[in-house]
């Protein structure tokens, strides 16, 4: 019976490979100096592509930034990534969430406070860049403080 099984378990060996756009080094998706990115979440993109979101506090107030990287790592945006919003932040970060939709359009829920409280807002980031929900779409929740966004994509 061993004999039958190991060419079965030998079928199943595969060998992956692995690329960097510089084998012996990460590849920078931030490069900023101080403080630097804090809470990154990745999602898939479209043709192979990954897409990167973090809060960034170089300037002394969070901004979510964004990029997007091809198959190999290289980045198709600008160096250091878009700005996805700038507008007021909590002094601290809460859980946030980051998916892709079928369209290979990039989707994240965080909260900032343009209202005057902490409200959860959501983003729609095409594979160009683009904002497709022009300075976000505020999912305002009176009497809560919207913590915890979660992304369903349907």
């Amino acid at each position: 019976m061993r004999r039958t099984l190991l060419p079965f378990a030998l079928l199943l060996v595969t060998t992956l490979a692995a690329q960097w756009t510089t084998p012996d080094l990460n590849t920078a998706v931030s490069a900023t100096s101080g403080v630097g990115a804090a809470t990154p979440l990745s999602a898939p993109g479209p043709d192979g592509s990954t897409y990167v979101t973090w809060f960034e506090n170089s300037t002394g107030a969070y901004v979510l930034k964004m990029q997007r990287l091809d198959v190999d790592g290289n980045p198709l945006w600008a160096s250091g990534g878009i700005v996805v919003s700038d507008e007021a932040q909590n002094s601290a970060l809460f859980r946030f969430d980051f998916k892709s939709d079928n369209a290979g359009n990039a989707i994240v829920a965080f909260q900032d406070e343009r209202s005057g409280v902490l409200d959860v807002v959501a983003y729609k980031i095409s594979p160009d860049g683009d904002d497709l929900w022009t300075g976000g779409l505020p999912l305002l929740t009176p009497g809560s403080t919207g913590i915890g966004p979660v992304i369903g994509v349907l």
